[in-house]
């Protein structure tokens, strides 16, 4: 007997497709109790059965029929999640509340937000017409399984991203509904234009058009595009679940919002200026909680101002200014003067990636050399 191939359609981008990918807003409108995330004592919550070891437990059955390689990405997907939350999937047995895993021609890729009883479907097709099976997919609708609705839905969303409606298809409206204040679950966790969960610029919009933009421009071809789970998507789950562990590090639980912060900055491969090499860190403990140093190649950006730190320190040594301001500027030769006070530090260096300077608020500069090009280092609140 020969083997059978079953062609399969292009992958479906759930942020094109009829109806969006939420069975809630598939069926209604919105009526203002959406939320970014669900509560941390809502019935939605999949908290009812607990591991061995304190995790809890998500039932879930493959219902649809899937090739071997398509299964295996939803098997990583769903451990992805586990490795990085206090969740873990696991195969239904006789639980009464469950997740059904089908695929139906012609139904796209949906789920449910959290668990509303009985069986709850999460839509995956991979048929001729299309294939919902590519890891970014299944992930973001895992975490809408989970509890987490879209990044674009959140209250705040009008500091960060300019929605477009006259650009939207008609019909769609809802899926750019923003939530009320007292149904607005943030859990105090900065917006984020790099979650999983945000929609692409053009999603739901007309032909050559776009349904959203950021305010800061820096991100509008990033948004929607990303292929991995931020820390705030996973942070947020944590919340949701008061993980003690989140990411394999344990976290303070908070039970009220705290002031919602600025979001990151895009990573280093579209940060508006270039970088490279480790960020070097002075012993002095002061810096150390609230500085990382971040080399800037100074023959390449040589214009920038920012204030110097306001806040006391405890080890000033009469170095660190409370006021002042900070000129950065390159000469011919590729060096950066310095036109400010010298915070020194310690021979003993501690190497931090420069991956870990999220935000960019600089407050100070120290010249340092290398053999092969000049530089200076360029403090930043972390």
């Amino acid at each position: 007997m020969g083997l059978i191939f079953m062609w399969k359609g292009p992958p479906i981008n759930p942020q094109k497709q009829k109806r969006g990918d939420i069975a809630q807003l598939r069926r209604t409108s919105n009526d203002g109790t959406m939320r970014n995330a669900l509560p941390s004592n809502s019935r939605l919550k999949w908290d009812y059965i607990k591991d061995y070891d304190g995790k809890f437990v998500i039932p879930y059955v493959i219902a649809g029929h899937y090739e071997k390689g398509e299964k295996k990405i939803i098997s990583e997907a769903m451990k992805k999640i586990d490795k990085n939350t206090c969740l873990r999937f696991k195969l239904r047995s006789q639980e009464k509340d469950y997740i059904e895993i089908q695929n139906k021609e012609g139904e796209g890729c949906y789920s449910t937000v959290g668990r509303y009883g009985g069986k709850s479907v999460l839509m995956l097709e991979a048929s001729r017409i299309g294939s919902c099976i590519q890891p970014e997919v299944v992930i973001h609708e895992l975490l809408h399984v989970i509890g987490l609705w879209h990044e674009h839905m959140r209250e705040d969303r009008d500091k960060y991203i300019t929605v477009h409606y006259e650009n939207i298809q008609k019909g769609y409206e809802n899926q750019f509904a923003k939530v009320l204040s007292p149904d607005a679950v943030t859990y105090g966790v900065p917006y984020d234009y790099l979650s999983i969960m945000h929609y692409e610029k053009n999603a739901f919009a007309s032909p050559r058009t776009i349904s959203m933009e950021p305010l800061d421009r820096r991100y509008l071809d990033l948004i929607g595009k990303q292929k991995e789970p931020s820390r705030n998507d996973y942070l947020k789950v944590c919340y949701i679940y008061s993980c003690s562990v989140c990411m394999g590090q344990k976290i303070r639980l908070t039970t009220t919002e705290r002031p919602t912060k600025k979001p990151h900055s895009p990573t280093q491969t579209t940060r508006p200026y270039s970088t490279r090499g480790y960020v070097p860190v002075g012993k002095n403990q002061a810096v150390k909680k609230h500085l990382v140093a971040h080399y800037i190649l100074g023959y390449s950006y040589g214009i920038l101002s920012k204030a110097l730190d306001k806040r006391p320190s405890k080890r000033r040594n009469g170095k660190l200014p409370r006021r002042g301001r900070i000129n950065l500027h390159h000469s011919r030769s590729g060096r950066i003067d310095k036109y400010c006070s010298l915070l020194q530090y310690e021979k003993q260096e501690y190497y931090y990636s420069h991956r870990m300077m999220r935000r960019r608020y600089c407050w100070t500069i120290l010249k340092h050399r290398t053999p092969s090009w000049p530089t200076a280092v360029l403090l930043c609140c972390i």
